[in-house]
């Protein structure tokens, strides 16, 4: 852990808000929500060891009575791990939650992650718990779906199943023999005194094809895109009630305007001022990151992505639908045949006949009295171009690749001189944003598959496409290291035949051949961010670089080349807390979280619980809070970027995607707690990030 961190490590920890602690779940009439389970499945403690490494030596903990007792005075990060004693592990195919209870009994909060794995396959949990508080970590445990009949034309691609099942494969774990389950504890000052006790499996499995919510036929989605298997409070009936929650939204955004002590652009008018050049930049004062506004105020940047008018999904039986509703105007069909958008044609009804023109104008008033003040990535030009809050652009742009892939996030062939030229075209089309002072700046690329690992990057380019620009100059980098193939091969111990075969079946475990590839990653890596800072100080000199929202952290090499060349680097990080992030010490610049979320299953119908999985939405509201002011109270981010403001269909996106993740369902009604637990978070980041001698920002209850 950097200085940085452990500077505001006993403030950030001791402001927490406890995930569960403090949060008392009642159960209802979901099925798979663990509360409901009157006859878990509770394992015998006496037949596990929970043990930490320190060092070379192992250190056991004891059990009593059911009840593991850890205490520990000196580590900040205690790693421990729940082990299975013999062969045979836990049994939980019958259960679609892992359970356990936690007793915080000391004087400081904790957060804590757990993790149940087998190889490269892993689902995990997280908690917060304030001290002398009680809680429980939950962990959803997806399983592959079995085959049904009709799957594919009742189901399609989706991730998410009704049952619980999920269609990732790095998510599905062997349930019959579960043996281990890692904890990660994070103290403010090292010192644990933590109580682990009544491991079990909660939530009955029940196979898709007898679960009393699986579809039997299609439609299963009514003209609002609301699954007609399942009933809820507050679902629409008609178009008469989504133009009463309009009416009644907008009394309550009334009631909770924005904050008074904020600048025209959301930055704080509290802090002392700095210089104000019209524009968005970043400054290190007292040793944290900030972003300042154009004015000249400290802002950090609390945003959504995705904002606009929902997406296409899926559905064969559309003009069924259709012809089912009594409901007035068409639905508005998608751009392939079966396909349609829930969300644009709620949004139609909703908003009458100028829905275009009005629903912008109630995204930037919802957000701002709901304490965000960015609009992230995703979002359409409609809504930022009222100059009603910063936003962030996203760059994205055809170029060759290195191997064949997903063209927004396969590897670019970064040294083919069609990439530089690609690049400067679509700069050139944001003209507009590279001199508006609401945009901070720019994201160019997504989620790049730079490789899990840094040594990954450079195996991707040998292992791709023969011909590229990158392939070729990194094997022409090797012949004049090592003169000829015969060279080469007895470094590798190999035996390849020419330079041109070097490809699969890489030796990485050989250390000359290791530090070959990372040498090749490294000059990748720093060519392809190189020229994307050259491009962007050429065609938007006055916008801020902020990275490729990098997805996998443990490729340190693209942290660091990333950190040489952007004003900012990014990440996408789905976790419990960015605190689990272990960033290289090399690293001195600002960070952003460019995508999190806490998703849930089966709730207000919507199957898919997201990549971070809570059992209800007060849940998934407490832990973004958490998440959330973990980012703030820490020095290095200047930013987090909740992904995303609206649910996905139950019917699912494009790729399958169909989680209950947003601040708004599919008929923009929010999700109450999500909205309270933003406000809370609006109305504290400053003075909290500033230190105790700032009063809170000031959401003053008037219409003025």
């Amino acid at each position: 852990m950097n200085k940085s961190l452990q500077m505001i490590y006993p403030k950030l920890i001791s402001l927490v808000v406890c995930l569960y602690g403090s949060v008392a779940f009642t159960a209802t009439s979901q099925p798979l929500h663990p509360e409901n389970d009157s006859a878990p499945v509770i394992f015998d403690a006496s037949k596990m060891d929970l043990s930490s490494k320190l060092g070379s030596s192992k250190l056991t903990f004891p059990q009593h009575n059911g009840v593991w007792s850890v205490e520990n005075q000196n580590k900040k990060v205690l790693k421990l791990n729940l082990q299975v004693k013999g062969a045979k592990g836990l049994d939980f195919r019958s259960k679609v939650w892992l359970a356990l209870d936690l007793y915080n009994k000391g004087s400081e909060s904790l957060v804590i992650k757990g993790r149940a794995y087998e190889s490269w396959k892993e689902t995990t949990g997280g908690v917060s718990v304030e001290a002398g508080e009680r809680a429980t970590l939950y962990i959803h445990l997806p399983r592959e779906v079995e085959d049904v009949e009709n799957k594919s034309y009742l189901y399609g691609n989706i991730k998410g199943f009704p049952n619980g099942t999920y269609g990732s494969k790095w998510r599905q774990i062997n349930l019959e023999s579960v043996r281990k389950l890692d904890l990660d504890i994070y103290s403010p000052s090292g010192q644990v005194k933590l109580e682990l006790s009544k491991l079990r499996g909660m939530a009955d499995y029940v196979a898709i094809k007898d679960y009393k919510f699986s579809p039997l036929q299609r439609p299963y989605v009514d003209v609002f895109g609301q699954n007609t298997l399942e009933n809820w409070s507050n679902k629409v009936k008609s178009s008469d009630e989504l133009k009463v929650h309009l009416r009644n939204e907008l009394q309550e955004i009334k009631n909770h305007p924005r904050a008074l002590n904020l600048s025209e652009y959301g930055g704080d008018v509290s802090a002392p001022k700095q210089a104000a050049t019209g524009h968005f930049y970043t400054k290190k004062i007292d040793g944290k990151w900030w972003f300042v506004d154009p004015q000249g105020y400290l802002f950090w940047s609390f945003g959504l992505t995705s904002i606009g008018y929902g997406g296409d999904t899926s559905e064969p039986e559309i003009n069924k639908l259709q012809a089912s509703s009594s409901e007035v105007g068409e639905l508005i069909k998608g751009r392939k045949a079966g396909t349609w958008n829930p969300s644009q044609s709620n949004l139609q009804k909703k908003y009458g006949m100028n829905w275009r023109e009005l629903y912008p104008k109630m995204i930037n008033q919802r957000l701002r009295s709901w304490g965000f003040n960015t609009l992230g990535n995703w979002t359409k030009k409609e809504f930022y171009e009222l100059k009603k809050m910063p936003y962030t652009q996203a760059v994205h742009f055809w170029r060759p690749e290195i191997k064949e892939g997903e063209q927004l996030k396969s590897l670019p062939d970064a040294f083919h001189p069609h990439f530089e030229q690609s690049l400067a075209k679509s700069l050139q089309r944001y003209s507009t944003q590279a001199n508006d002072p609401w945009c901070i700046g720019f994201f160019i690329d997504n989620e790049l598959d730079f490789g899990q690992k840094s040594i990954q990057t450079a195996e991707i380019i040998f292992r791709g496409k023969k011909q590229s620009h990158t392939r070729r100059i990194m094997l022409k980098h090797l012949e004049n290291k090592y003169g000829d193939i015969f060279s080469l091969n007895r470094a590798w111990a190999r035996g390849f035949s020419s330079w041109d075969a070097i490809g699969d079946a890489l030796p990485v475990n050989n250390n000359n051949c290791k530090k070959d590839l990372l040498e090749v990653s490294a000059r990748y890596l720093d060519h392809y961010f190189a020229v994307c800072a050259k491009m962007m100080k050429q065609y938007a000199p006055k916008k801020l670089y902020l990275g490729s929202r990098i997805h996998f952290k443990e490729n340190t090499y693209a942290l660091i080349a990333s950190s040489r060349h952007c004003d900012v680097v990014s990440v996408n990080y789905y976790d419990f807390s960015p605190l689990t992030i272990t960033w290289p010490k090399e690293i001195n610049k600002p960070m952003i979280i460019g995508e999190y979320h806490f998703g849930t299953i089966n709730e207000k119908g919507v199957w898919g619980g997201g990549l971070c999985t809570s059992v209800d939405v007060k849940h998934a509201a407490a832990q973004f809070k958490a998440y959330t002011e973990h980012a703030y109270k820490d020095p290095r981010y200047v930013g987090a970027h909740y992904f995303q403001l609206q649910d996905q269909a139950v019917t699912g996106r494009p790729d399958g995607e169909n989680y209950r993740i947003g601040f708004v369902d599919i008929t923009d009604q929010p999700y109450e707690e999500m909205r309270q637990r933003a406000r809370e978070v609006g109305a504290s980041m400053y003075s909290e990030r500033l230190g105790d001698k700032l009063e809170k920002v000031n959401f003053a209850h008037s219409a003025k």
